[in-house]
């Protein structure tokens, strides 16, 4: 899609996606989640996915990073749910280091988790579709360190923020995250703070030596606290969205 080019109902459209996960539709088809670059977060119907190599091969599978050819739905503007129709995708890149590690993976699926409770139909903005990118991207960093957990607390506190609801994860800074050196959180709040943050820094800092009597059971407890707060979270984005 070229900048500034209009969606049309009923027109083909190709737009850069990340596949949020898929699920069979009858015998052959899919149903496809994608956050896409110029449509925002959309459903597409895969006629005869399970069966076409051509149009699709491993492009379904969830994070992959693709071109896809879309054709937009009619009436979209007045109905968001409307599914459009996934002619076929183009592999850019399947990010496969993410299955290297289960602790990666693990928090990529909630990465995504997050972003389908949170994001709403067909919200044009760039800054989830360049942070998932630069999250999925960057994170090969993180494939051999116990710290990609630290992945979940970083996305919710980026939600809120871009969503204006404040820095959720306060108390658990305030009783946990205190403990850090100050570089750590700086870097932290940097990156949360941005519409589209950088990532590759706050990694860095995360893979340096932390203080001295910083032990792995340090990491255990701030996984356990982050868990413990993530159902909350979730509960509140809910509650504010009814609201809104």
């Amino acid at each position: 899609m070229n900048p500034g080019e209009e969606l049309r109902s009923g027109a083909s459209t190709s737009t850069h996606a990340f596949i949020l996960g898929s699920f069979p539709f009858g015998e052959t088809d899919k149903i496809v989640h994608l956050l896409t670059r110029d449509a925002g977060y959309v459903h597409g119907l895969a006629r005869r996915a399970a069966r076409s190599q051509k149009r699709f091969g491993a492009s379904l599978e969830t994070f992959s990073h693709v071109v896809a050819h879309l054709k937009v739905p009619r009436d979209f503007e007045r109905n968001a749910d409307k599914l459009w129709t996934l002619e076929s995708c183009e592999l850019r890149d399947p990010f496969l280091h993410l299955r290297k590690s289960y602790e990666l993976m693990d928090s990529a699926f909630f990465v995504v988790q997050v972003l389908l409770e949170i994001l709403p139909l067909r919200d044009p903005s760039l800054s989830p579709f360049v942070m998932l990118g630069r999250l999925l991207r960057d994170s090969e960093m993180l494939s051999n360190s116990p710290r990609s957990a630290w992945i979940r607390p970083f996305v919710l506190s980026w939600v809120g923020e871009a969503a204006g609801f404040g820095n959720i994860f306060e108390p658990l800074e305030q009783n946990f995250f205190g403990r850090l050196p100050r570089q750590v959180l700086d870097t932290w709040h940097h990156a949360v703070r941005a519409k589209e943050p950088n990532l590759k820094p706050l990694f860095q800092t995360l893979l340096v030596p932390q203080a001295p009597d910083w032990k792995m059971e340090n990491d255990r407890e701030l996984y356990e606290s982050w868990v413990n707060h993530t159902g909350m979270t979730l509960k509140f984005f809910e509650q504010r969205s009814r609201k809104a």
